[in-house]
Order: structure tokens, then sequence, then C-alpha cells
């Protein structure tokens, strides 16, 4: 993070971050991902960051996404990802489920079971693995409290036809049943 009387930048190296930036002509605020920056006109906004992609979300006002000789201008409820080629075509029909973390909830609607749990491995200790390709396609919709993880993992293993062990408090597998 720098942040000068010239300009406001932020290095984002993985994860999921909210922004509230006032505009400062005078002062821009940046925020560099692994392959894009995202240049701020005063707005509320979402980046993250993931390793073989970045997503950018604006909630409001407007945001600058600039990755391989690329550039999007997105407005609010609107959304760009980019990957190392390069930026997508701007998707203009994002729901609430991608702001839910904002409220402590993750929401999910038609995702696999490998994204699901993807997810959720950031607000779980240690690592979550799940074995058996069949199971990593299952087909979730939900939502889970981010302040209580393991709930989640226990209404999956209620609802579809896994198990969920822990083995020590640094892993957990959900495996077949």
């Amino acid at each position: 993070m720098t942040f000068t009387t010239d300009e406001r930048n932020v290095s984002l190296l993985k994860g999921e971050a909210y922004f509230d930036v006032t505009h400062q002509s005078n002062r821009p605020f940046t925020v560099a991902g692994n392959v894009s920056t995202t240049r701020v006109v005063g707005t509320r906004f979402l980046v993250k960051v993931m390793p073989d992609e970045e997503k950018v979300t604006v909630l409001k006002g407007l945001v600058q996404v600039n990755s391989q000789h690329q550039q999007a201008l997105l407005h609010p409820n609107e959304q760009v990802q980019t990957t190392p080629v390069g930026l997508s075509p701007i998707q203009t029909q994002i729901d609430n489920r991608e702001a839910a973390w904002l409220n402590g909830h993750l929401a999910y609607h038609d995702q696999t079971l490998s994204q699901v749990v993807k997810e959720l491995d950031r607000y779980i200790p240690g690592w979550v693995v799940v074995t058996g390709d069949n199971l990593k396609g299952y087909r979730i919709s939900g939502r889970f409290n981010i302040a209580q993880p393991q709930n989640a993992l226990d209404t999956l293993a209620y609802t579809l036809p896994v198990n969920v062990a822990h083995i020590g408090p640094w892993l957990t597998v959900i495996r077949p049943k």
C-alpha cells in the first residue's frame, strides 16, 4: 500500500477486498492485482484475486479496469473478469450474491461443490479437500453464515451423499459416503 500526496495505490495479491473510495482527481486510487489494474473514478467496488483470474465488480460509481492492453469502464452492477490473456466481456446482470460476504454470508446458486468449498476454505482453518471427481461437480444452492463455516460443512454432509471428516485441526476431507 502506498499513499502519497499524489497517489493512492493498493496491491491485492490474493483474496477479495471491498473498497469505498472518495474521488480525488489530483490523487488517483488504484488497485493492482496479478494481471490487472483498477483505477477508481469514485466508487464502491469489489476486487477478487484468484490463482487463475481476477474479478472486479462495481456496486456504485465508475471504475476503469486495465489488463493486457485492454480497458473497460465499469458502471454500477457491472463486472469484468481478467486472466493473463485479457478482459472478459462486461457482465451486466450482477446479483447481490457477489457482495453477500459484506453482510456476513456466502450465497450460491447452482454452483459446483468444488466452487463452494473453494470459497468456504477461506473461512476454515487449514485446508478443505474434496476427494472423488464425481463429487466436485455436485450443484449447490444455498446461503451460509461466514461466522459459522462449520455449519456450512454440516449442511453439505446432511444434504449430499458425502462425509465430512476432520483430520486434526488443519485438514477437512469431504469424501463420498
